[in-house]
């Protein structure tokens, strides 16, 4: 047993449609990091286990697959929900190429790309949740979002320290009671009736220049189970 270190969430040059309408404007990529740069970074500033969530695309993470087995397939999923459109981003841990085809296929559905990923027993998190990605996210959906999710990435690289701690006070506020209001409110069957989440945490890196600043760790071996183990047992 040892402490063992992942960044969660990072991008590469793949993450290629930039939500920010200047750098769409000028027709740039939102990220030029190469997946082996990634990789080497990752691996430079102590992490054991490497992966790379690109949006909506693994082509990334098939670049470093042949590394070893401390590398797996992930991506960050743009989620929507039918009611009025708005997005939210799901990370998918340790994948495979016909789940993501799958997940692509579902992402335009958030109950449906839900159900998916726990019918398949795939390890994933919502990130940033409280950040708007297409100005259409209300408190409806953040509600929703805590009955469909057991886990939260708490720790996200670039937000301010806000967010952390808004979203702390938030998850720390949940009661059971609650809970079963919201149940009820949106005909949602809750994940799980526990106050507690999962925990993930990554750099959210664009550049290239914070990957693996910000990270998950947890207690165990240097494994892909052992690694959703831990999120699964809210040991991270």
């Amino acid at each position: 047993m040892r402490t063992v270190k992942a960044d969660l969430h990072v991008h590469s040059h793949f993450s290629d449609s930039p939500k920010i309408y200047l750098l769409a404007k000028a027709d740039s990529r939102e990220c030029y990091t190469k997946p082996l740069e990634v990789y080497e970074r990752s691996i430079a500033r102590g992490m054991d286990l490497v992966t790379i969530t690109d949006h909506d695309t693994i082509q990334g993470c098939l670049e470093i697959a042949h590394l070893g087995d401390h590398v797996f397939l992930s991506e960050e999923i743009s989620v929507r929900f039918p009611d009025n459109g708005c997005v939210v981003h799901v990370l998918a841990f340790d994948i495979t190429e016909a789940q993501h085809d799958e997940i692509q296929r579902l992402r335009y559905n958030a109950y449906d790309l839900v159900a998916y990923l726990r019918s398949e027993n795939i390890c994933h998190s919502l990130a940033h949740p409280l950040s708007s990605v297409n100005q259409r996210l209300r408190v409806e959906h953040i509600e929703q979002c805590l009955l469909m999710f057991e886990n939260i990435e708490i720790l996200n690289g670039p937000r301010d320290p806000y967010h952390e701690k808004a979203l702390r006070a938030m998850l720390g506020s949940l009661t059971r009671d609650k809970i079963e209001e919201w149940a009820h409110k949106y005909d949602i069957e809750p994940v799980t009736w526990s106050l507690e989440r999962g925990f993930t945490g990554g750099s959210d890196d664009h550049s290239g220049i914070a990957i693996a600043r910000s990270y998950t760790e947890w207690e165990g071996v240097v494994s892909v189970p052992s690694m959703k183990a831990a999120i699964a047992a809210r040991t991270t």
